[in-house]
């Protein structure tokens, strides 16, 4: 792994877009969410980019809003972002349903134990996203949000400490890396019209090695909420006793996630390591399935998020006006101050000049 490196500002949650939302939200009827969900889509590479690697992840963003865009039965609309904070912002609207995050993530041992890892992605960014995802918001992660030191537990619930790479397999006819999927529980939407074997197409599957005697009966899971392993897949030292791990994970604890702990455009894997998923007609399946899934709960807490927004807002303009009365009141204090000044200082300038009259008069009597 690489040593730790200075990463570029990136944009923090802020009111000011929110407030922007809010006005093109005027039209909107509250209680009714029949228009359009949005759905933010970042696909970033923040380790150690090469040249024109960054128009490479815009490509995968653009080809996953593309997947959206033609399937009108999500009534959802796709708008590619280009930093961690515009994504959190983007989150913070109520009629954001849903948002998709695929992270490249350059990954630093925790103190110094090289069998822990984690992303740098920021701590307070983290947080913003959790507590929107607990708000109602979808989420769909995929590749290094596995590592990300919080979000792992809390949202992406993958707990992430190993990389296993792809096995070669046969996609349309071509070798490709990737691994087989084995359905876990077929019952769940995400799993609709998937067959219970797929190869998928993947550089990198990230999962949590756990130790235990006799092996682990099965991968960690957060304290709260409701985890299903959809899909799993058969790696090499695995400790839990079917020798597999999961490869597509459901939780719902507020809102709802679903994680893909591979799919990332890694770039490392060649130039075309996007589109061999996106060609994919059964990832086209997958992502569809798996955005229609979280988006429901996130048209669904819509009403509660737009109330709670108006909410932020009327604080917002109370403390706007509070600060300004507060703003008044020291600057009458002020004037005040400035006024007492000015009659002391007119007063010590009278005395002044009458000391200085009296002492010349009498001084010009004495002489005569």
């Amino acid at each position: 792994m690489a040593g730790i490196r200075r990463r570029p500002k990136v944009k923090r949650v802020s009111l000011v877009v929110a407030s922007l939302a809010f006005i093109l939200l005027g039209s909107v009827t509250v209680g009714v969410a029949d228009e359009p969900g949005i759905v933010p889509i970042l696909c970033q590479n923040a380790y150690h980019p090469m040249t024109g690697e960054g128009s490479t992840f815009d490509r995968y963003a653009a080809a996953l809003a593309d997947i959206i865009r033609n399937d009108t039965s999500l009534n959802l609309v796709p708008v590619v972002v280009h930093s961690l904070g515009e994504f959190a912002e983007y989150l913070g609207y109520p009629q954001t349903y849903a948002g998709v995050l695929s992270l490249f993530e350059e990954k630093i041992p925790e103190q110094m134990d090289t069998s822990k890892f984690y992303s740098r992605t920021p701590e307070d960014l983290e947080k913003a996203i959790y507590e929107l995802f607990r708000s109602g918001v979808g989420l769909v992660g995929m590749n290094d949000v596995a590592f990300c030191r919080n979000l792992s537990k809390t949202v992406f619930p993958v707990f992430a400490n190993r990389s296993t790479p792809g096995q070669i397999g046969i996609v349309g006819g071509k070798l490709q890396m990737g691994h087989y999927y084995l359905v876990a529980d077929p019952t769940h939407p995400v799993a609709n019209g998937l067959p219970e074997k797929v190869f998928f197409t993947d550089v990198m599957m990230n999962w949590c090695y756990t130790t235990g005697k006799g092996g682990v009966e099965e991968p960690p899971k957060p304290a709260e909420g409701e985890v299903t392993f959809v899909y799993k897949t058969k790696v090499k030292g695995s400790p839990y006793k079917d020798g597999m791990v999961p490869a597509v994970i459901a939780y719902e604890n507020g809102g709802r996630s679903v994680t893909l702990p591979a799919f990332g455009d890694t770039e490392r894997g060649g130039p075309d390591d996007y589109r061999a998923v996106i060609s994919d007609p059964n990832f086209q399946t997958l992502f569809k399935n798996s955005l229609k899934w979280v988006a429901e709960r996130g048209k669904a807490s819509y009403q509660g998020r737009l109330e709670e927004f108006k909410s932020r807002i009327d604080a917002s303009q109370e403390e706007k006006l509070r600060l300004r009365e507060e703003a008044d009141k020291w600057k009458k204090k002020a004037s005040l101050r400035r006024t007492t000044k000015l009659a002391v200082f007119t007063i010590l300038a009278i005395v002044a000049i009458v000391a200085v009259y009296k002492l010349t008069f009498k001084a010009e009597v004495e002489e005569e």
